[in-house]
């Protein structure tokens, strides 16, 4: 069976109390994402558009869901 539609990606930061990672859903497939790390804080983007998903503490991770949502 083919797999027209890549499953989307999930979007993990560390929460402030150190617990486990935040997970965040998202639209697109992992490689419509582009993440940049910065002095402790890490910004994520969408790659065609550029549109800011996240700035905040990092690091961040972006990984193809488990699930479909």
């Amino acid at each position: 069976m083919s797999n027209f539609f890549p499953p989307p990606a999930v979007l993990r930061t560390p929460t402030w109390y150190g617990g486990p990672p935040d997970e965040s859903p998202l639209l697109f497939p992992a490689e419509d994402y582009r993440v940049e790390h910065r002095a402790g804080r890490s910004i994520v983007r969408i790659i065609v558009s550029g549109a800011l998903i996240y700035d905040g503490i990092g690091p961040v991770e972006i990984s193809p869901s488990d699930v479909p949502f």
